[in-house]
């Protein structure tokens, strides 16, 4: 009886402990946050351009080693950092993808239809409340536009309807910012979402004249009607730019746009 009744304890003993250990993954009070670096070749491949954090690069996380299908994803901020947080204690593996050089030794050039490739780390949070710093990742592109940045702020000024009394002003987070090549058909093509400090970032220009917009209220006709219409729609504010040289990095000036209270 006796016998029994240990056996009973050790079995819900280790029953219990069983049902109270977690994998990896969300529920935890642990972070695990990183960079992903950029180098920037020639078309070839065998001259390095430039070498910069990643704004805007998509990461990815795998919880524990038992599969290979990934379980959250994060997008880069503006300076190439990402961030996994509320993770379990276990062991984690991240990734960033990039451009598969293999072959460029014989051939000469990246054959572009290939599919990009994985590149990771693996990183073990041991505590809980804790903060880990994964090395980097580091991807590479080709330059086949150019070598250059511009980069600038976007500042709102909210005002109440009539205009007379300017509420606030501050640079914008999430403002969509869009930009044209003034060096052939001006069609749009690249745009960009201004991060928490109101700055956007373009890269990757060859040199040439560019205009960068972003939307504002329409205050046409305040002075005579005493108010704005909202009803309108929203016009483009340009600012422009020129990239005179490769591998720069160019200022663009603030773009100031309005906002109704």
């Amino acid at each position: 009886m006796k016998a029994n009744f240990s056996f009973i304890i050790l079995s819900f003993s280790i029953f219990f402990l069983a049902s109270c250990s977690k994998d990896e993954g969300e529920g935890g009070t642990s972070s695990i946050k990183g960079k992903v670096m950029l180098k920037k070749y020639d078309n070839s491949y065998h001259t390095l351009l430039s070498q910069s954090t990643a704004p805007n690069e998509d990461v990815f996380i795998i919880y524990g080693s038992d599969h290979e299908t990934y379980d959250n994803d994060y997008k880069t901020s503006y300076n190439g950092e990402y961030e996994f947080k509320y993770l379990q204690k276990g062991t984690y593996k991240i990734f960033a993808y990039t451009t598969d050089t293999t072959g460029v030794s014989v051939t000469g050039y990246v054959d572009e239809n290939k599919p990009k490739i994985p590149v990771f780390t693996t990183v073990e949070v041991t505590k809980n409340g804790s903060t880990i710093t994964a090395p980097d990742l580091t991807v590479i592109k080709n330059n086949k536009q150019g070598s250059s940045t511009i980069r600038g702020k976007v500042f709102l000024q909210l005002w109440e309807s009539s205009m007379s009394l300017m509420l606030n002003s501050y640079y914008v987070h999430d403002q969509d910012v869009y930009i044209i090549s003034k060096n052939g058909d001006q069609a749009y093509f690249d745009d960009y979402k201004t991060s928490y400090n109101g700055e956007y970032i373009f890269d990757q220009l060859p040199i040439g004249d560019y205009s960068v917009f972003t939307y504002s209220v329409d205050t046409t006709g305040v002075a005579s009607s005493g108010s704005v219409d909202q009803t309108l729609q929203k016009v483009p504010v340009f600012t422009d730019v020129s990239v005179t040289s490769n591998n720069t990095v160019v200022t663009a000036p603030d773009i100031t746009i309005i906002k109704i209270q």
